[in-house]
């Protein structure tokens, strides 16, 4: 990770937790909304990207859950978080080269979103809208069980690639071993 970066420190676990509650346990869950309002090789303009996990990070890193493509040079790899605080979603800025705004001002420590606030990756860089549901609408379970799955996949498969391949692997080598323990027995 640059130096010029804070680490936000997140795990697999508790993104695996998050996303089985949302696909699960969807009538207890919220999500929200990122409308972006730039396109870029990873998203159209306007397109609408619903998250349902409660950690999510924005930059240029193939890790990252709102990615940017290396056009957006002034977008740090992992550039900022938005991370799920009870009901409340707070925004933080993970870069400390590149600004992170909120409704047009910078900002050096976290900040809590509110419907319509405009997240922007450093000055003259990519704008998202945030859009917070409300009411019925605000729960997962309005989401397609379908879209839910997807979204699961994207949201917490995608960062966490490698870890799900060393734990099918981990898992794969242990049925070759029972296997011909049983065999040899």
């Amino acid at each position: 990770m640059d130096k010029e970066t804070k680490t936000l420190k997140y795990s697999f676990a508790s993104s695996v937790g998050a996303g089985m509650k949302s696909i699960f346990k969807g009538s207890k869950k919220t999500f929200y909304i990122l409308e972006h309002k730039i396109g870029s090789k990873y998203h159209r303009t306007d397109e609408q990207q619903h998250i349902i996990v409660d950690q999510i990070e924005i930059g240029r890193d193939h890790t990252c859950h709102v990615r940017f493509d290396e056009l957006f040079e002034t977008v740090s790899r992992h550039h900022a978080a938005i991370v799920r605080d009870d009901n409340r979603l707070k925004l933080i800025p993970l870069s400390q080269k590149n600004p992170t705004l909120l409704n047009g001002s910078k900002i050096a420590d976290e900040h809590y979103l509110q419907h319509g606030d405009v997240i922007q990756c450093a000055i003259n860089g990519p704008k998202l809208r945030v859009i917070i549901p409300s009411g019925r609408h605000a729960m997962t379970d309005s989401i397609s069980l379908k879209r839910r799955f997807y979204l699961f996949g994207k949201q917490v498969v995608e960062p966490f690639q490698k870890t799900f391949v060393m734990i099918i692997c981990v898992i794969f080598i242990l049925l070759c071993v029972v296997g011909i323990y049983i065999f040899i027995k």
